[in-house]
């Protein structure tokens, strides 16, 4: 039975996405030439990302360079599934892609209310939040990081329960666990909260979470 797969891809660093093996290994690991698959370049998330460790000094340049580095990896995506006879298989998108269409505006503004009305999961985001200011803010503007870095998390659970549970890619792949210690609002919400997204989406949540590497030090 063909798969539908939903593959978030981050552009920090290390990532293996920025590698020709690592892209290799995604495709035949998940059969991409025969099932169905989403590809999001996360660029957005990299510009919020940036706003907060404060590696760039506008909203301009963050944003030009997260796309530059989103279409220099798309590129190399695409090159992989042409390879691997995937390219009609699937799509692969920037984030805004969707994040800019009317569905998922719908979709975002309802569960982005329901989330910062439910106690735990909003302490859940705010802990997330302030390791995150706490370890790579640079501590000039905290109200600018704390709003930076919570739209980055708020995106990124919309995203994810938008593309499995409204668009129906119901297999998330991620490149590797999130380690032990650090907080996982998204796991939070399927595990105990998975009715504010069943009043949403109108059907039981159908999360499959699947990992590319299954250490959180793959290198």
């Amino acid at each position: 039975m063909q798969k539908k797969l939903y593959v978030p891809m981050c552009l920090y660093p290390h990532t293996k996405y920025r590698t020709k093996i690592g892209l290799e290994t995604l495709f035949d690991t998940f059969l991409l030439s025969e099932n169905q698959y989403l590809i999001i370049l996360a660029d957005v998330l990299q510009a919020l990302d940036n706003m907060v460790t404060g590696r760039f000094y506008s909203q301009k340049s963050v944003h030009i360079k997260a796309r530059r580095d989103a279409e220099q990896i798309a590129r190399l995506v695409k090159k992989v599934a042409k390879s691997r006879s995937a390219l009609s298989t699937g799509k692969i998108v920037f984030w805004d892609d969707i994040a800019q269409t009317q569905g998922y505006i719908n979709h975002s503004t309802q569960l982005r209310e329901a989330i910062l009305s439910v106690e735990h999961l909003s302490q859940e985001i705010n802990s997330f939040i302030m390791k995150r200011i706490e370890r790579f803010g640079l501590g000039a503007s905290l109200k600018k990081e704390y709003l930076y870095e919570q739209d980055y998390i708020l995106s990124e659970i919309c995203m994810s329960t938008y593309c499995i549970e409204v668009l129906g890619y119901h297999t998330e792949v991620w490149e590797r666990p999130l380690k032990e210690d650090a907080p996982d609002p998204l796991k939070i919400l399927y595990a105990h909260h998975s009715n504010l997204l069943e009043g949403i989406t109108g059907h039981p949540p159908k999360r499959n979470l699947q990992f590319l590497f299954r250490g959180t030090d793959e290198k």
